[in-house]
């Protein structure tokens, strides 16, 4: 196992651990790994509220977040 592999597992279980009275371990496997899928779609959903701000074509560096998000969201989907 690659050391990026397993760091990143001990931090997915120390962050499950504290989340196991409301589920069993697979459950909360299961929950973290939507949770991984819909964060694309979470992100594209709050950043489109700062596209609406006054003033926002003061800031080009904003143009562009939401596409990309929505297709990691979609290639997560299909992967």
């Amino acid at each position: 196992m690659n050391d990026s592999h397993s760091v990143y597992k001990d931090s997915q279980w120390i962050f499950l651990d504290k989340w196991k009275d409301y589920g069993d371990e697979q459950i909360l496997i299961s929950a973290l790994e939507l949770a991984k899928i819909i964060r694309y779609f979470v992100f594209a959903l709050n950043f489109s509220r700062i596209k609406l701000c006054p003033h926002i074509e003061q800031c080009p560096e904003f143009n562009g977040y939401i596409a990309p998000a929505l297709r990691d969201l979609i290639k997560e989907i299909i992967d």
